[in-house]
């Protein structure tokens, strides 16, 4: 998943940088999530590092993202039911320097997840990508990871973030419109692209992992369930460059967490193993 907002009603815009969902466009206070000074991934403002410089609980947390996925524990999970009720056109795309930001330009209300032993909403904020994955399912990791984070409106304690895998393979057109139009200068640049249901991204095998965990950047705030599907993508080699190329421009080489300590927590799953 680190990875972690102007306020929801403004911007809906998703956050796994941030520890308010719903209130914020930023990290906590001192982790600016567009202008990114205090913290990165590699040298003495790294990982490593975090919880000195600006979040303490990156380091002192025990619910912490990501973990590795091996010999989760079956379970008769609920089904999770993904709603996209009205098509509106446009999705915003804003530079945040280690992952462009994809929210919809309006009325995100409609596009929300619940799980089906429950009335609770989920609303969709954002999704981003990471580089190279962040989990590691069954030992293997994979060339980029994208999050679906979603907040309960009624409680900025309770997300949910969906974690999809992503493997080098064949052209995926769904994302043609987002790795075409990657917001490069300025962090904080921000474009539009016409895209409608992010849900039509998802793997059809929709099995998943899940734990609880926190966001995969600082404030690494833990109030995340982390949803993992069982299910992967594939983008093509020219699609996964125009990605790195970003975040070279940006100065990064890389953008995942490290594995984190499991600290007794189960892996539950609904894949037969």
């Amino acid at each position: 998943m680190k990875t972690m907002l102007a306020t929801l009603t403004a911007m809906m815009f998703f956050g796994s940088s941030v520890g308010t969902l719903h209130t914020r466009d930023a990290n906590a206070p001192g982790c600016p999530a567009c202008d990114q000074h205090t913290w990165s991934y590699s040298g003495t403002t790294g990982p490593d590092h975090w919880g000195t410089l600006c979040a303490p609980i990156c380091a002192s947390g025990k619910r912490q993202s990501p973990v590795a996925i091996l010999n989760p524990a079956y379970k008769r999970l609920p089904t999770i039911i993904y709603n996209r009720l009205t098509p509106y056109s446009g999705l915003k795309l804003k530079n945040y320097g280690f992952t462009p930001k994809t929210s919809y330009a309006s009325n995100p209300e409609s596009t929300y997840i619940q799980f089906s032993d429950s009335s609770v909403k989920y609303q969709f904020v954002e999704f981003h990508f990471h580089r190279p994955s962040e989990h590691t399912l069954h030992k293997s990791i994979y060339e980029m990871e994208m999050h679906l984070v979603h907040t309960d409106t009624s409680n900025p304690n309770n997300n949910v973030a969906i974690a999809v895998l992503i493997k080098e393979g064949s052209h995926n057109p769904k994302f043609d419109e987002i790795f075409g139009h990657l917001p490069g200068g300025d962090r904080c640049q921000e474009t539009s692209i016409p895209y409608q249901n992010v849900y039509k991204l998802l793997p059809s095998d929709r099995r998943y992992y899940t734990y609880p965990g926190s966001l995969t950047t600082p404030d690494c705030s833990e109030t995340v369930k982390f949803v993992v599907l069982n299910g992967d993508i594939q983008l093509s080699h020219d699609q996964i460059a125009a990605f790195h190329s970003y975040l070279k421009k940006q100065g990064f080489e890389k953008t995942n967490r490290p594995l984190q300590a499991a600290n007794g927590r189960t892996v539950e799953t609904n894949v037969p193993q």
